[in-house]
């Protein structure tokens, strides 16, 4: 983990990816030691070598770090690490947090910018003034918050808001994004199309300088670089690829990166990852799933100064809490009663899972998969309920599904009732642009025919987080039509000895 929230105090450690990729660029003893002296750590504070590995040896230093023992360790070790290789994007990117961690926010800014979708894809902003603030301040009740915590001045079709008390960082980033969720889609129910509001929320630390006490001083800080930069994160174009990559969610969020650190970082384990389950039992906070977040570029303007400087952010979906797809009604005049979630006469599905009886199990594993980011999807052992025509609703759905999940194995092709449904997927989409057909391998198999020439998103052999992560990134290269990582891939070519 990155650091530990201990008393309200940062306590910041290098992480796993951070000790290997010391040991890989200082793996000689002296390297190491001359390292460590110009990051202030003295020769007689430094562990002894005996005969450790050079990971060995770093995982000593990092729990030197730790524990304080040298502060602000891990920027040090990471600035001096990253003089003698300047284009290494771990310790840049782990300076970069350990600076943005170092800087103890004071409060909480939020900005809200409501749009809809029009019918070609393009986003528009809503003039929803009384709605806007009405919703962010359910979902702050909600979540625990005091009535009044959130100060907020709107103006058109956004808000900004400012938290005073960072105690409530968690809460905002977790519990507040699912209740804010959770009311847009209450509210929208029964809309569709450009009925429909949609959000885009960012979220980032305030000046750590001056934080008002009263709602008249807040206008200082609205109108502060931390404000702006705020504003700026709504703009940032992979927040909006997010809310039309995705059309049945109302809710897309970015997190700076500074406040990334302190809250949704710090609930993970040693191996950087950490359940849903496991971050709430952590923190106390639902809602801080590492794995539900993805890290974007971002371009900030030159006038717009940030320091530390910050060149990433983080994206995620909110998922709705229960109670809203199950009608849970808002404190608001505007709200309707929620239209019921398998209505693909009104809304199409967003996908179809075509499975064989004998994998109704990974039917269900990936249509859970699917409904945490947000999408519509039929699984016929789901929708088809008592008093259904099974056939007549997987007829239905197949007309109105956007994609068709195969889910692949040798049950699958020996299954002649499945045929009709990835048949029809394949014929409106021949060849493959608009990636309607979406195998994914769960099983050995060796499919033929026009099945055998679609790439398939491969689970077979994984563990279940294996298997969670590859799937994730399949779908994500099905929304985007490519396969680009999120950082820059290592150098190929021989490294420079120091």
């Amino acid at each position: 983990m990155a650091g530990s929230n201990l008393g309200g105090m940062m306590t910041q450690r290098l992480t796993d990816e951070e000790v290997l990729e010391l040991a890989r660029a200082f793996y000689r003893q002296n390297e190491i030691l001359s390292l460590l002296e110009r990051a202030g750590l003295d020769r007689s504070q430094q562990p002894g070598w005996s005969g450790q590995s050079a990971q060995e040896y770093w995982r000593a230093i990092n729990r030197l770090v730790e524990s304080e023992q040298l502060p602000d360790g891990r920027l040090r070790i990471l600035t001096e690490a990253q003089r003698d290789f300047r284009a290494n994007r771990t310790f840049i990117r782990g300076i970069e947090q350990a600076s943005a961690a170092a800087l103890a926010p004071r409060g909480v800014l939020l900005a809200v910018d409501s749009v809809a979708r029009r019918p070609e894809g393009t986003l528009v902003p809503v003039d929803w003034r009384l709605g806007l603030a009405t919703i962010v301040e359910d979902a702050a009740r909600r979540c625990g918050l005091a009535a009044g915590a959130i100060v907020h001045r709107q103006r058109d079709t956004d808000l900004i808001g400012l938290v005073a008390d960072d105690a409530t960082a968690p809460v905002l980033v977790g519990a507040f994004t699912a209740e804010l969720a959770g009311a847009l889609a209450t509210y929208n129910g029964e809309r569709l199309g450009a009925e429909r509001v949609r959000l885009r929320l960012a979220l980032h630390v305030a000046d750590g300088t001056s934080i008002p006490v009263s709602s008249a001083d807040a206008d200082a800080v609205f109108d502060g670089p931390a404000a702006a930069l705020t504003h700026r994160l709504v703009d940032t174009p992979g927040l909006s690829q997010l809310l039309r990559a995705q059309p049945t969610a109302d809710l897309v969020v970015i997190v700076s990166s500074s406040l990334y650190e302190t809250t949704v970082r710090a609930t993970t384990g040693t191996t950087g990852v950490a359940g849903a389950a496991g971050a709430a039992g952590r923190t106390g906070v639902r809602g801080l799933d590492p794995a539900a977040f993805r890290e974007v570029a971002i371009e900030l303007p030159r006038d717009l100064q940030v320091s530390p400087a910050m060149h990433s952010a983080w994206v995620t979906v909110p998922r709705p809490e229960v109670g809203a797809r199950a009608g849970r009604p808002v404190d608001s005049s505007a709200t309707d009663a929620p239209r019921p979630a398998a209505d693909a006469e009104n809304r199409p599905w967003d996908y179809l899972i075509s499975v064989a009886d004998k994998d109704t199990d990974w039917g269900a594993w990936i249509a859970w998969e699917l409904e945490q980011r947000g999408l519509l999807v039929h699984l016929q052992a789901w929708d088809v309920v008592p008093g259904n025509n099974p056939v007549i609703q997987m007829d239905q759905a197949i007309q109105h599904a956007e994609k068709t999940l195969v889910v692949l194995s040798e049950n699958y092709l020996r299954a002649p009732e499945v045929q009709a449904q990835w048949t029809a997927a394949w014929s409106a989409d021949a060849t493959g642009m608009k990636r309607r057909l979406v195998p994914v391998r769960v099983a050995e198999c060796r499919p033929g025919g026009m099945l055998r020439g679609i790439t398939c998103i491969d689970l077979v052999g994984l563990d279940d987080s294996a298997a969670r992560a590859a799937f994730h990134r399949g779908i994500d290269a099905v929304i985007t039509g490519r396969g680009r990582p999120d950082s820059a891939p290592p150098f190929p070519g021989p490294r420079p000895r120091s």
